[in-house]
């Protein structure tokens, strides 16, 4: 499992900081937020899997990745 801490970008239409958040790290560092969709995306492509996203009273939530497993390999090939 893997626990990341990160502000996610909420709907087109949302008052949302995460946004500004967004638009600063654009222009100061040329980095981004991402939405839920680009953070599966994001996981998919280090076969992780994005279990659930856990909002915090913060502007950030945890959002909590699995392992994929694939057809085939099992769970003591898997350990090596």
């Amino acid at each position: 499992m893997l626990l990341v801490v990160e502000a996610v970008v909420q709907g087109p239409n949302a008052l949302d900081p995460a946004k500004f958040m967004d638009l600063r790290m654009l222009v100061m560092n040329g980095g981004q937020e991402r939405t839920v969709r680009e953070f599966e995306e994001l996981f998919a492509r280090s076969n992780l899997r994005l279990e659930r996203v856990l909002p915090t009273t913060s502007p950030f939530s945890i959002l909590e990745a699995v392992a994929v497993r694939h057809a085939g390999i099992s769970s003591r090939e898997e350990r090596k």
